[in-house]
Order: C-alpha cells, then structure tokens, then sequence
C-alpha cells in the first residue's frame, strides 16, 4: 500500500469513526437481570407490588427475595404483557414508574434519568420479541 493510499484509507476510517450514527440504530441489548431489575429494586417496587403490599391487586408481582436468576429472567419476560406493542413509548410498564400515567407510588423512577433509558429498552425489546420468543423463555 502506498503512503497515499494509507493516508485516504486513514482519513476514511476517521470519518467513519467520527460520523454520528443513525438515530434508529438498534440499541445495545439490555440485561433485565443485571440492568433492570436493579432500577426495579432502586424504586422500590417490590414493596407494594407483592402478595401483601399496597398494590397486591394489580398485575404485577414481584419475585420472592430468595428468587432464582432463572425466575428474575422470567419476570422480567413476563412484564411483556405490560407492553403496548405498537406504541412502546405508551406501555405501562414504562408509564406508571415514571408517574406519566397516573401512579399511586407516584414517581419511583424519574423521567428523562438513565435508568428510564434502561427500563425503556426493555420495554422496546419486549415490544418487538415474538409471541413465541415471549412465550418459550418464560416457560
């Protein structure tokens, strides 16, 4: 390679590398265990949304203290059902924590925050699993 060629192949990297990327590029996939949950556990979710809590009537449960990392996946794949699958920016499971949709705990996690931003690509990557998917990894 000559010192001209390398020179343009060094520019074209550069530019490359320094070019913004596209605004729906897929996100960087989110660890519901590692990444979520703990924002669930910051806001304390589980307090009301347990068999004995305030919220016990709602859908949503939280797993037992003692639960498997088996059993946290499976919820976490389980909240799909919390899920607007054609609009997931309007999904409770996104709505509610935030208190944008009306929420008794009030906030528990704060809009526009960085643990909103992980608790939203859960939601988008819930919003465009499979039925199938959903439902095989939650068996």
């Amino acid at each position: 390679m000559t010192f001209r060629a390398a020179g343009l192949a060094l520019t074209l990297l550069a530019l490359v590398a320094s070019a913004p990327r596209a605004q729906n590029a897929t996100p960087d996939p989110v660890s519901f265990q590692s990444q979520v949950f703990p924002v669930f556990e910051a806001g304390k979710c589980a307090g009301c949304h347990s068999p004995s809590g305030v919220a016990s009537a709602t859908r949503l449960h939280f797993p037992e203290k003692n639960a498997t990392p088996a059993q946290i996946q499976a919820f976490g794949l389980s909240l799909s059902a919390l899920v607007d699958r054609a609009d997931a920016s309007r999904s409770l499971l996104l709505t509610k924590p935030t208190n944008v949709t009306r929420h008794t705990g009030g906030v528990r996690i704060k809009p526009g925050s960085p643990e909103e931003r992980v608790l939203a690509q859960w939601v988008s990557s819930l919003a465009a699993a499979s039925d199938a998917t959903l439902a095989a990894a939650i068996k």
